[in-house]
C-alpha cells in the first residue's frame, strides 16, 4: 500500500538566523492499491458502509497527531481494492470554524514534483529526451542563469543529484518574506535567484534537494511541448486520469470555498496564504489538488511493473525508475 501526504504547505523560508516564515501545517493523507475508484463526496467513511474499508487506527492516530502539534485540518483517504476509508479532521477555514471535507482541494506541494518527472520521463519514452543528456542541450539558458561548475543531466535534476542551490536564502536577501510570499516568479527568475548562491559539493553525499531542479525540467518541457508547463500537465495527467479537481494555477482563484485555508507567520502576524504569488505557477510545489486526485495518480502509477520502468530508464536507480514507473503507467 502506497501513502501519500499530499499537501503540507508548508514551505518555510529561512533568512540568517530563525525561521523567517513558518507556514501553519495542511496535511492530507491517501492510500491505495489499484484499481482506483470514484472519489467519494463524503467527509468520512464508517466500516458500516457499503465498500467501506475498516476503521484505520493508525491513521486516526496520525490525524490526532497533527492536530494536537497545530495543523488546522487532516483529510485521510484510504483505498482498497475498490473499498474507501476516508476522514477528514479540523477546519476548512480557522477564521470560521467551517469543518474541512474530504473534498476539498488542498495544496499539493512536493507531489508537483511526481507530476512534471512524468512528464519528462515521457518525452524520453518518445524519444526526444535523454536522461544522460546535459540540460544545456535542450535549455541552453540554464548555464547563464544557474552558472553550473560542470555539466548537469537531466538525471541529475529529476533525482536531486545536481548540486543545484535552491532559491528562498536568495530571494529572502532581494526582498522582505512579505513581498516574498505575494510575488511571482518566472522560471528564469527562480533559477536567477537559485544560481546565486553557491552550488552544493556532493563528494560525501550525492543528494541535495532543491525545488529549482524541477523549474528546470519545466523549462525543458515547455520547450520541448512548446506550451506552458500547466497546460501539459493538464493534457498529459489531469484529463487522461480524470483529476478533474487538479490544476496548476497561474492567477489566484476566486472559488475558494473548497479549499483547505493555509496560513504563515510573519513577524507574529497571521496571514492567509492559500494561494501566495510564490506558489502560482511553481512547478516543483504549485498545484492544487485533491487527495481523491491524488489518489488517482499514484493508484494508477503504481500500476505498471518496475521492471518497465528499469528497462527504459536506463540505469534502473530508483528515483529516476519510479517516475519513470508512472509514465509508463499513464499510456
Amino acid at each position: 500500500m502506497e501513502a501519500a501526504r499530499a499537501s503540507r504547505a508548508s514551505r518555510k523560508y529561512r533568512a540568517g538566523s530563525p525561521v523567517a516564515i513558518a507556514l501553519a501545517l495542511i496535511l492530507a493523507a491517501g492510500a491505495c492499491t489499484y484499481p482506483p475508484t470514484a472519489e467519494s463526496a463524503a467527509s468520512s467513511s464508517t466500516p458500516d458502509s457499503p465498500g467501506a474499508v475498516p476503521e484505520s487506527s493508525v491513521a486516526d492516530f496520525f490525524a490526532h497527531e497533527m492536530l494536537n502539534r497545530g495543523a488546522p485540518a487532516v483529510v485521510v483517504q484510504i483505498k482498497v481494492r475498490g473499498r474507501e476509508w476516508s476522514r477528514a479532521y479540523g477546519s476548512r477555514d480557522v477564521e470560521t470554524g467551517e469543518p474541512v471535507a474530504v473534498t476539498d482541494r488542498i495544496q499539493a506541494g512536493g507531489i508537483t514534483q511526481s507530476m512534471v518527472a512524468v512528464s519528462v520521463l515521457q518525452l524520453v519514452q518518445e524519444g526526444k529526451l535523454g536522461l544522460e543528456d546535459p540540460v544545456t542541450k535542450y535549455f541552453p539558458e540554464f548555464e547563464q542563469l544557474v552558472h553550473p561548475p560542470g555539466p548537469v543531466t537531466v538525471r541529475s535534476l529529476l533525482n536531486h543529484s545536481s548540486g543545484l542551490p535552491d532559491a528562498p536564502a536568495a530571494i529572502l536577501k532581494a526582498m522582505t518574506p512579505k513581498q516574498a510570499i505575494d510575488t511571482k516568479f518566472s522560471i528564469e527568475e527562480y533559477l536567477r535567484m537559485a544560481g546565486s548562491a553557491p552550488w552544493a559539493r556532493l563528494n560525501s553525499s550525492p543528494f541535495r534537494y532543491s525545488d529549482a531542479n524541477y523549474f528546470a525540467l519545466a523549462a525543458i518541457v515547455q520547450k520541448l511541448r512548446g506550451r506552458p508547463i500547466g497546460d501539459v500537465l493538464k493534457s498529459e495527467i489531469f484529463v487522461p486520469l480524470g483529476m478533474s479537481h487538479t490544476v496548476l494555477p497561474t492567477e489566484p482563484g476566486n472559488d475558494t470555498n473548497d479549499m483547505i485555508q493555509s496560513y504563515q507567520f510573519i513577524d507574529g502576524e497571521r496571514i492567509n496564504a492559500s494561494q501566495p504569488g510564490y506558489l502560482l505557477g511553481s512547478p516543483a510545489e504549485g498545484v492544487i489538488s485533491t487527495v481523491g486526485d491524488i489518489n488517482s495518480l499514484l493508484c494508477r502509477a503504481h500500476a505498471g511493473p518496475a521492471t518497465h520502468g528499469e528497462r527504459t530508464a536506463g540505469h534502473g536507480d530508483p528515483v529516476a525508475r519510479e517516475p519513470r514507473t508512472r509514465a509508463a503507467a499513464l499510456e
